[in-house]
């Protein structure tokens, strides 16, 4: 194995295990509760490593958010329910969306933690919790077509 491939797993587990911290932090106390400085001490890296790999609080939510909707895509999801028709293709994603939410529940109290917050005075996060849900249902209306 190369140093740049050995740097890029290194790279990729770091960040995932920033993106584990902020679900857990999110989760636990909200979007508040999550600083670049809890999230260094939880994750065990520092807080510049944040602030260099996510930039800001808003890259973070959305490198999450994005994390939470890929993981779903990648089990292969929206493929699988196209092969069914009408009911069963509906079942096929209420299943996938249980599943997630039972084996990944970090992530989905994080992402039910996001949604809920998001109707209080943060624009920012209302406005970007609106293109996720509006993006997921484009996705899903897709597969049910």
């Amino acid at each position: 194995m190369t140093a740049p491939n050995r740097q890029a797993e290194r790279t990729e587990r770091s960040t995932e295990a920033l993106l584990d911290a902020a679900a857990e932090l999110i989760a636990e106390g909200g979007l508040s509760s999550m600083t670049f400085n809890a999230l260094g001490e939880r994750a065990g890296y520092s807080r510049g490593l944040a602030t260099a790999r996510f930039g800001s609080k808003r890259g973070l939510v959305d490198a999450l958010i994005h994390r939470i909707w890929r993981r779903l895509r990648d089990r292969d999801v929206l493929p699988v329910a196209q092969r069914d028709h009408g009911l069963d293709e509906i079942l096929v994603l209420v299943d996938a969306i249980r599943e997630q939410a039972a084996t990944e529940r970090r992530d989905m109290r994080a992402m039910f933690a996001l949604t809920f917050e998001a109707l209080g005075p943060d624009e920012s996060l209302r406005e970007r919790m609106v293109e996720f849900t509006t993006s997921m249902r484009a996705d899903l209306a897709a597969a049910l077509r």
